[in-house]
């Protein structure tokens, strides 16, 4: 198999560059999330993600047994196919705010009160 370096290097650039929004989005989000629980929730997040460290090592063992070009370009379809059906789902059902589990009995007012508020926007928005 050929190796364009430079090609290679290019695209390790490119792919570290967008892996920054990983940092600004999905890692930060259990915080948002939850303030009591983000610990638990950050642990169940990087779980997921070491499983599909172990699966990407068996489809490596499966696909790419001659190390050829076209069966690694076979495994990369698959893994980008992964990881856009994953952020496709995460971006859907992802909440954008604390939720109502993580609020303790003292402090449910406060989160009816967030609540009133994002429907008081989301009228407003909708008013003009």
């Amino acid at each position: 198999m050929e190796c364009a370096g430079t090609m290679v290097f290019i695209m390790f650039a490119i792919g570290m560059l967008f892996k920054g929004c990983c940092y600004a989005g999905v890692k930060v989000n259990h915080l948002d999330m939850s303030i009591n629980f983000c610990g638990i929730l950050m642990a169940l997040i990087n779980g997921i993600g070491a499983i599909t460290g172990v699966i990407s090592s068996f489809l490596l063992s499966a696909i790419a047994s001659n190390n050829t070009l076209s069966e690694w370009m076979i495994l990369f379809w698959i893994l980008l196919g992964a990881a856009v059906a994953t952020d496709i789902f995460y971006c859907i059902f992802t909440p954008d705010g604390r939720e109502k589990w993580d609020y303790p009995p003292e402090e449910m007012a406060e989160y009816e009160e967030a609540q009133e508020e994002k429907n008081k926007q989301k009228v407003a928005k909708k008013a003009k």
